[in-house]
């Protein structure tokens, strides 16, 4: 069962150390075999450091601090640490398990998230791309509305002068027409 899922699984006991990984878990981490983990310390292998480059103690990690708390806990802000020394962001939930009411270690299902996070900074950039050409329509239009208007207010005057003069019909009739066609 553990192999046939594509989400990442692997125990560790009341002391940190792997005691199962499942072939996702061998596979998104970059190791050969299950073998490469168990008994190994997995928050000095895989979780020591935080997205910024800091060092993530054991005693703050979200992962061990099941062992005090006994509650699961889901958390996909943090990163991973690959064999070859390379992060990647993961989602992961993370379950106490229990021998009759003591916690014995704890089961920690992950995904690798890089293609989600990378849809959501594409789906940042480009509403903040959207958000600046609004607003630099906005102020566009703001300035082609002022650069317009006034000339117009202009020629509206004018045009209100010269009708209130005597004219014949032909130009009293050109004039009706810019009137109309400024208002």
């Amino acid at each position: 069962l553990l192999d046939s899922t594509a989400e990442a699984i692997y125990g560790i006991d009341s002391n940190g150390e792997c005691t199962f990984a499942n072939a996702a878990c061998v596979r998104l981490l970059g190791y050969r075999s299950p073998e490469d983990l168990l008994g190994k310390d997995m928050h000095s292998l895989i979780h020591h450091t935080r997205s910024e480059g800091t060092s993530y103690p054991a005693a703050e990690c979200r992962i061990a601090g099941e062992f005090l708390r006994g509650e699961g806990v889901h958390v996909d802000n943090e990163m991973f640490w690959r064999a070859d020394g390379t992060p990647f962001p993961v989602e992961y939930w993370s379950f106490p398990v229990r021998r009759t009411e003591k916690i014995v270690g704890l089961v920690v299902t992950f995904l690798d998230i890089t293609e989600r996070k990378r849809a959501e900074a594409d789906l940042r950039h480009a509403k903040e791309s959207a958000e600046m050409a609004n607003r630099a329509k906005s102020v566009f239009l703001a300035n082609m509305s002022h650069e317009i208007r006034t000339p117009m207010n202009g020629i509206i005057g004018m045009t209100d002068l010269v009708l209130d003069t005597p004219l014949n019909e032909e130009q009293r009739e050109y004039l009706e027409i810019v009137k109309s066609s400024s208002d």
